[in-house]
């Protein structure tokens, strides 16, 4: 049996949000599957090829997202650490988890 290293409790939900590769790129949907203060697991079709860093956009009130590392990936999902705080409207957030998804 696989021991589970995650050093926060995770919150299982179904989340829409999108992955932005930046610059021309278009944004990819993916679902928040579940959700930690340092990453999450997503749900996604799209790229076969992600860069290691990206920014996750979540799909809320004003303009959330969060810097992440690729950390694992399957046929469907990807597991992503989060760097750094959560951005609102260019303006930095670093409280605990909420249930604003702000982890």
């Amino acid at each position: 049996m696989q021991q589970d290293r995650r050093k926060s409790p995770r919150r299982k939900l179904r989340y829409p949000a999108r992955i932005d590769l930046g610059g021309d790129n278009p944004r990819w949907d993916c679902t928040l599957q579940d959700i930690s203060e340092g990453g999450a697991k997503l749900q996604l079709i799209g790229p076969d090829v992600l860069p290691q860093e990206f920014n996750l956009l979540l799909a809320m009130g004003p303009k959330t997202s969060r810097r992440c590392k690729l950390v694992w990936r399957s046929e469907d999902y990807i597991g992503v650490q989060f760097l750094g705080a959560a951005i609102f409207d260019g303006s930095v957030h670093r409280s605990g988890a909420s249930v604003s998804l702000d982890c």
